[in-house]
């Protein structure tokens, strides 16, 4: 078993400051949230540039996303919002 954390346990300004303070608590497995490169937590759609950058920063600090943000309220009332949550989760 590989110890991770949250990315955004590390308030941080940018997303290399987010890896660098991953990196310097000696973690190399992130649970990814897209907040962190200024997107909301379950975006519409992810430009290939940001999948790019994300997948070079944590290369660079040999860190490993393990697994992406995907939470979502899926028993919400109004089933346009679950519908929603659930083609965000698609993305």
């Amino acid at each position: 078993m590989q110890l991770g954390i949250f990315t955004k346990t590390f308030a941080r300004p940018t997303l290399a400051d987010v890896l660098d303070a991953v990196q310097q608590h000696g973690l190399h497995y992130v649970q990814f949230n897209m907040a962190c490169v200024g997107l909301p937590a379950m975006p519409d759609q992810i430009d290939s540039d940001v999948c790019d950058q994300i997948r070079k920063e944590m290369a660079v600090r040999n860190i490993t996303m393990a697994a992406i943000s995907g939470t979502f309220n899926m028993i919400h009332p109004d089933i346009r919002e679950r519908q929603r949550g659930l083609q965000r989760l698609a993305v």
